[in-house]
């Protein structure tokens, strides 16, 4: 699935919204790409982010906090390459940057379990599917292996952590989509059972 068709269609924004999300620090990277992409089209991938954040200032009056400039960054990246499916160090970065804002430079922290599949989640959702490298597909599993050592015994920390932290995203996520009035569009489950 991918988002990139909203560009073509025109979705009509709810402007009041749209200020709302890109001045809140907690707005997912995919409700800011669908915003940029309504508003300005497939040209975002062309444009220097920082011309982006003044169109943004200048069309909603909105002041971006630094974690949605790093997350329209991130999804920018990921979007017009293959460098997260491909490249271990914009992976792990842009797995930071969708949940926490900051890329993680400076304390390189591994990842948790959720943050890899929310990443994987998003930007499947914008980029579209495609083939992780060798390297990245290790580190998923020492991950999920480590988690799962570290959590035996510790029934909040179970593998099924995962699927509900996710399908809060999941739903948080279409609240906001629905909210700057994108209502025709359904996002895909986060497991066979949702």
């Amino acid at each position: 699935m991918n988002l990139s068709g909203l560009s073509q269609t025109q979705p009509s924004l709810n402007p009041r919204e749209v200020t709302a999300a890109l001045n809140d620090a907690a707005t997912y990277a995919t409700t800011l790409h669908v915003i940029l992409l309504s508003k300005y089209g497939e040209d975002i991938y062309e444009v220097d982010p920082l011309e982006l954040y003044a169109r943004l200032q200048e069309d909603f009056g909105a002041n971006l906090p630094e974690a949605n400039e790093q997350r329209i960054q991130a999804i920018l990246l990921a979007t017009s390459t293959d460098a997260f499916y491909d490249d271990i160090r914009v992976f792990t970065a842009t797995c930071n940057t969708l949940l926490a804002g900051d890329p993680g430079f400076d304390d390189m922290d591994d990842l948790s379990v959720a943050e890899i599949f929310w990443g994987l989640y998003e930007i499947e959702l914008n980029h579209g599917e495609s083939e992780i490298c060798t390297e990245i597909q290790r580190m998923i599993a020492r991950e999920v292996n480590e988690e799962a050592e570290d959590s035996s015994g510790v029934e909040e920390l179970r593998p099924n952590y995962v699927l509900r932290e996710m399908a809060e995203h999941r739903k948080n996520l279409r609240t906001q989509l629905f909210k700057i009035g994108i209502r025709d569009f359904e996002l895909p489950p986060v497991s066979g059972s949702m």
